[in-house]
C-alpha cells in the first residue's frame, strides 16, 4: 500500500512540476475567441447556452469545422466566475488535470489491466513527462483533451469496478461517458475500447465461448453507452447546428489518404523522438499524389507491418495488443478517414499516448524491466523527455515567443506567418509585421487571405498611411463582401479621416453583422464621444459593449462619460472605478475620477483629498502623464503647497518643453515665491 501511496504521489508532483514553468504566460492564440472575448463564458446565465451553441460561437466569418464542447465552455464559466482574467489559475487547472490524468492512467494500468506497480509507474511516468503533450497542457484552450480523457479514464474505472453495487458505479461510469461526449466527440470511442479490453482480459475463454456466452453479456452492459452515443450524435449534428464538413487538408479525399501515411509516421516520430514540436502544422506535409511515391509507400509499409503484428498480438491475446488498439481507437478518428481539415495537431496525442503508456507499462512488467541496463536507458529518456516539456513549456507562455517558433519551424505555414505578424503588429513593431504577412501565401485560402488584408489595414492606419489602408481594405473586401471585421476597419479609416458620420455607419453595418463584436461597439462608444452624441446614446453603447465582454475597460470609461453628462455623478465614479480595476494601466479613468472630485471639493473637503490620491496613483504608473502633473501641480498651487506644484511642473517641462501652460504656471508660481 506503502508503494502505491508513492508512486501516485511522485506522478501527480512530476505531473505538476514538469509544466509548471507555463503558469507565468497569458491567453493567447484561440483564448482570445473562447476566453477573453466570449460573452457566453461571462455570465452564469448563459450556462445553458452553452449547449445549444458551437465552441467557437461567431469567432470566425468562414466556413469553419463546428466544434461542439459545452462542457468545456461550462467550465470555463465557472473558472470565469472563480478567478476571473488572471490567466495563473486557468493555466495551473490545465497543468491539475494533466497531473490527475497521469495518476488516473497508473490506476488504469494497475486496476483494470491488473499490470505491476513497477510497469504501471513506468507507463505512467511516460505520460506525465512527454512533451508531445505540451499543447493541450500549456494551452489554455488545449483543455478539451484534458478534461476529455479525465472523464474517459474516470468512466473506465467506474465500469470495471469490482466492489458491491456494481450496477451504481456503472451508472455513474455512464454519465461520466456522457458528460465526455458532450466535451469532444472522440469519447465515442469509449465503448469499443472497453470492448478491447474485456477481450484481452478473457484470457481462458475459449472463442466459442466468448462469441456465444460473453460477448452478448459485454453488449448487454455496453448498451447504456451505445444508445448514449446514438442520441448524442442525433444531438449533435441535427439539433445543434447540423451536419458541417469541413475540406480535407490537400483539397481532395484521394491525395489527403495518399498523404496519411506520412502524416501517421509524424506521430510515431513524436512519440518516439519529440524534436521538431511545433504548435501549427498547416502546410507542413508535402501532399502525395500518387500511390507508386516512395513516402507513401514507406508509410504503407509501417503501417502494415504494425497491422500484422497488431493481428499476431491479438490472436495471442497479449497484453501489448491492448495499448495498440487503444492508440489505433482514439487516433483513428483524427486521421482524415473523413474531413478534419487540418493535417495534425499534436493535442491529437494526448488521448491515444496512454496507449503507449500501456505498451511500455506491460513491457516494463515483462521480460524488458528485468535488464539493468533497459531500466537506465528508460530513466534517461524519461529525463530528457522531462527536458524538453519544461523547455516547451516556456515556449507556451507568450505568443511571441510561440509564434516566433512556429514560424523558424515551418516557414511554409501561412497561418503561422500572419498570426505572427499580429503578434508584433500589437507589440508595434510594425515593420517585422509587414514582412511576416508579405511571406505567407494565402493564394489558397480566402479565409487567411482576408485575415492578412486586415492585419495591412491595421498596420498602416497605426503608421498614418491612409492611402494604402484604403487599398488593403479594398483587397479583404474583395475577398469577403460582408464582413463585421472589414466593416469596422472601415470604420477606423473614416475615424482616421475625420469623417465621424461615416465612421459611425460602418461601425453601426459591423455591429449589425455581427452583434457580439466588441470592436464594433469599441469604435461606436469612440465616434458617439467624438461628435458629442446625446447622453442616452453613448450609455447605450457602452451597456450594449458591457454586456458583450463586462472585462472591457473603454466600456466603463464611455460609461462614466455618459452617465456624468445626464448628472448621474455617483454612477459614473463608479463606472470609472471599475475601469481602473480592470485596467489599471490606462490613465482615461483617472483623469476623468480625480475631475470629478475636483468638481466636489467646494462642497466636500475630503474629496480635493482623494482627487490627490489619484492623480499620485496615475503618477505612479505614468510618471510622465502630463495632464495628472499639471492638474496635481495646480492643487498644490492652490493649497499652498509651492514646492511640490513647482516640482511636478518642472517635471512637466523637462518632458515637454514648449508646454505654454506649464511654462505660465511656473512663471506665475516663481513670481509669487519671490
Amino acid at each position: 500500500m506503502k508503494q502505491r501511496t508513492l508512486h501516485i504521489f511522485t506522478i501527480a508532483v512530476i505531473g505538476v512540476a514538469i509544466f509548471l514553468p507555463s503558469v507565468s504566460g497569458g491567453f493567447i492564440w484561440d483564448d482570445e475567441f473562447l476566453i477573453l472575448y466570449n460573452p457566453i463564458i461571462k455570465s452564469l446565465k448563459n450556462i445553458p447556452s452553452a449547449f445549444t451553441h458551437e465552441f467557437f460561437h461567431n469567432a470566425f466569418e468562414t466556413e469553419q469545422i463546428t466544434f461542439y464542447r459545452p462542457i468545456v465552455t461550462v467550465l470555463n464559466t465557472l473558472q470565469y466566475h472563480t478567478f476571473g482574467l488572471r490567466p495563473f489559475w486557468w493555466r495551473l487547472t490545465n497543468i491539475l488535470l494533466h497531473s490527475l490524468n497521469a495518476v488516473l492512467c497508473y490506476l488504469v494500468l494497475t486496476g483494470i489491466l491488473k499490470l505491476g506497480r513497477n510497469g504501471a509507474f513506468a507507463g505512467s511516468l511516460f505520460f506525465a513527462v512527454h512533451p508531445a503533450l505540451s499543447e493541450p497542457v500549456c494551452f489554455v484552450s488545449g483543455r478539451t483533451d484534458l478534461l476529455a480523457l479525465c472523464l474517459i479514464l474516470s468512466a473506465a474505472l467506474l465500469f470495471y469496478h469490482e466492489r458491491t453495487r456494481q450496477n451504481f458505479y456503472r451508472a455513474v461510469a455512464l454519465l461520466f461517458f456522457i458528460a465526455g461526449l458532450f466535451t469532444k466527440e472522440l469519447v465515442l470511442m469509449l465503448p469499443a475500447a472497453l470492448a478491447g479490453i474485456d477481450y484481452i482480459a478473457s484470457e481462458t475463454t475459449s472463442p466459442k465461448l466468448m462469441l456465444t456466452k460473453r460477448l452478448p453479456d459485454l453488449l448487454f452492459r455496453l448498451s447504456p453507452f451505445l444508445l448514449a452515443g446514438i442520441v448524442y450524435m442525433m444531438t449533435r449534428f441535427f439539433l445543434i447546428k447540423g451536419i458541417q464538413i469541413p475540406h480535407y487538408p490537400s483539397g481532395s479525399a484521394l491525395t489527403t489518404w495518399l498523404t496519411m501515411p506520412r502524416v501517421f509516421l509524424r506521430y510515431l516520430r513524436l512519440i518516439i523522438a519529440p524534436a521538431g514540436l511545433v504548435c501549427d502544422y498547416t502546410n507542413y506535409f508535402t501532399i502525395e499524389t500518387s500511390p507508386l511515391s516512395p513516402r507513401f509507400l514507406t508509410g504503407m509499409g509501417v503501417i502494415v507491418v504494425m497491422l500484422l503484428a497488431t493481428a499476431r498480438l491479438l490472436r495471442q491475446r497479449s497484453q501489448y495488443v491492448t495499448g495498440v488498439l487503444w492508440f489505433i481507437l482514439f487516433l483513428l478518428p483524427v486521421s482524415n478517414i473523413f474531413p478534419l481539415g487540418l493535417w495534425i495537431a499534436e493535442r491529437f496525442l494526448y488521448i491515444p499516448m496512454v496507449g503507449i503508456a500501456i505498451i511500455i507499462a506491460v513491457a516494463a512488467d515483462g521480460r524488458m524491466g528485468r535488464f539493468r541496463a533497459v531500466r537506465i536507458l528508460f530513466g534517461a529518456v524519461l529525463v530528457i523527455f522531462a527536458g524538453i516539456s519544461m523547455a516547451r513549456s516556456l515556449t507556451w507562455r507568450d505568443a511571441l515567443t510561440l509564434w516566433s517558433d512556429a514560424v523558424r519551424k515551418n516557414p511554409a505555414n501561412p497561418q503561422a506567418h500572419i498570426i505572427f505578424a499580429q503578434v508584433l503588429y500589437s507589440r508595434g513593431r510594425y515593420a517585422e509585421s509587414e514582412r511576416e504577412l508579405m511571406a505567407a501565401d494565402t493564394s489558397s485560402s480566402p479565409n487567411l487571405a482576408s485575415q492578412k488584408e486586415q492585419t495591412f489595414v491595421k498596420i498602416y492606419l497605426a503608421q498614418k498611411e491612409l492611402t494604402r489602408a484604403e487599398e488593403a481594405l479594398r483587397r479583404s473586401e474583395s475577398v469577403l463582401p460582408r464582413s463585421a471585421f472589414n466593416a469596422v476597419l472601415k470604420g477606423r479609416l473614416k475615424l482616421a479621416r475625420g469623417r465621424l458620420d461615416e465612421a459611425e455607419a460602418a461601425f453601426r453595418v459591423a455591429a449589425e453583422l455581427n452583434p457580439e463584436l466588441l470592436s464594433a461597439f469599441e469604435g461606436l462608444m469612440e465616434t458617439l464621444a467624438g461628435r458629442g452624441a446625446p447622453a442616452a446614446e453613448l450609455l447605450h453603447a457602452a451597456e450594449q459593449a458591457i454586456a458583450i465582454n463586462p472585462d472591457f475597460a473603454p466600456s466603463y470609461v464611455y460609461k462614466g462619460m455618459a452617465l456624468r453628462k445626464i448628472g448621474k455623478d455617483d454612477e459614473a465614479m463608479g463606472a470609472f472605478k471599475n475601469a481602473i480595476r480592470l485596467s489599471p494601466e490606462a490613465p482615461e479613468a483617472y483623469l476623468f475620477l480625480a475631475d470629478m472630485y475636483e468638481t466636489r471639493a467646494a462642497k466636500d473637503a475630503g474629496a480635493l483629498k482623494n482627487a490627490v490620491a489619484i492623480y499620485q496613483k496615475l503618477l505612479m504608473r505614468h510618471p510622465d502623464n502630463i495632464d495628472a502633473l499639471n492638474n496635481l501641480a495646480i492643487i498644490y498651487a492652490q493649497k499652498g503647497e509651492k514646492e511640490k506644484a513647482r516640482e511636478l511642473w518642472t517635471r512637466l517641462l523637462a518632458i515637454r518643453p514648449d508646454d505654454p501652460e506649464a511654462k505660465s504656471n511656473l512663471q506665475r508660481l516663481n513670481g509669487d515665491i519671490k
